[in-house]
């Protein structure tokens, strides 16, 4: 009984083999994709090099100024400081206040009109996310209810333009540079 299996299994396999051997080769049917690329995914510039450097330099800047913010920051907590103090808020207030004046004084003249649009605003978003702490610097005690809503809709605006800004940059074909995100 067991030699009947084998041999059915192999004789099986055998005529399997051949026809696959013998039976000619067909090309394969092209899958026809149903995708449709949005129009805001199409590259606008992607011939303008130059265009893509000077943006990449534009945002490789902000990060930098963007890190150096961040290494503040956490020295003024790593102090001991708490932005729930008056100094510690202070500090927190002026920190970001010179991001926001070191990134606003980059040099966008050059870029293209769409992007230099998205980072100008939002440039303008962290600008009034300054310009409100520093009002609040000096009484951190205010800083609760409305303050603390305005606070966290402020940083959500931050976070959308700022994925703006890079969507805008890879249609000019910049390069993003890891963390940017």
């Amino acid at each position: 009984m067991r030699c009947k299996a084998i041999l059915s299994i192999v004789a099986f396999l055998a005529a399997f083999g051949l026809s696959v051997a013998v039976t000619p080769r067909q090309p394969r049917p092209q899958a026809v994709s149903t995708f449709v690329a949005a129009p805001y995914a199409k590259k606008k510039c992607s011939a303008n090099a130059e265009a893509a450097r000077r943006i990449t330099a534009l945002i490789r800047q902000d990060i930098e100024n963007g890190r150096l913010r961040d290494r503040k920051i956490n020295d003024l907590w790593e102090r001991g400081f708490s932005t729930r103090t008056e100094a510690g808020f202070a500090i927190y207030a002026t920190t970001v206040n010179e991001y926001a004046e070191a990134s606003v004084s980059l040099d966008d003249s050059d870029l293209p009109s769409e992007f230099r649009a998205a980072w100008r605003k939002h440039m303008n978003v962290w600008k009034e996310h300054a310009d409100f702490l520093n009002t609040v610097k000096e009484s951190p005690a205010k800083f609760s209810g409305s303050s603390t809503r305005k606070y966290s809709e402020q940083n959500k605006e931050i976070s959308e333009t700022w994925y703006e800004v890079l969507r805008l940059a890879q249609q000019f074909d910049a390069d993003i540079p890891p963390g940017a995100y």
